[in-house]
C-alpha cells in the first residue's frame, strides 16, 4: 500500500537496507513490525500488527523516496507517527484520508521537502 505510489523503492530499499519490505504473498516472510522504518505499539503485538510508525526520512541518505502517497495509507489505522522528511514525496493526506480518521498537524501537506505528520 505505501510503497505502491513510490518509484523508486527497490533503490531506496538497497540504499537503506530495509528489510521485510519484498515479502510476497504466501512466502515464509519477515513480520511486518520487524521491517526496516516500521514501528509497532508493543503492547498489541499479539493481537496483530498495529504499525504505528513509519520512519523514512532521508537525513543523509544516499537515495531519497520519489513518488506519491497513497489513499491506500489510511488502511493503517493505528499510525501515529508518518516521517518522510527530506524525500521527494508528494499528495496529501486530509482529515478524511488520515489513518483511522485521526488529525494530522497542518504541516502535513506533501512539500518539497517531504511529509513529516504527527497524528492523533
Amino acid at each position: 500500500m505505501f510503497k505502491a505510489g513510490i518509484e523508486n523503492w527497490d533503490e531506496v530499499a538497497a540504499d537503506r537496507k530495509l528489510n521485510g519490505w519484498d515479502c510476497a504473498s504466501g512466502a515464509d516472510c519477515t513480520p511486518v513490525c520487524a521491517w526496516g522504518g516500521v514501528t509497532c505499539n508493543p503492547y498489541h503485538v499479539h493481537e496483530g500488527n498495529f504499525v504505528n510508525e513509519l520512519r523514512l526520512g532521508c537525513n543523509g541518505c544516499g537515495v531519497k523516496l520519489r513518488g506519491q502517497l497513497l489513499p491506500g495509507i489510511q488502511r493503517l489505522q493505528h499510525l501515529e507517527l508518518l516521517y518522510l522528511d527530506n524525500n521527494e514525496v508528494g499528495g496529501t493526506k486530509s482529515r478524511a484520508a488520515a489513518p483511522g480518521g485521526a488529525r494530522h498537524r497542518p504541516a502535513c501537506a506533501a512539500a518539497p521537502g517531504g511529509v513529516s505528520s504527527a497524528v492523533g
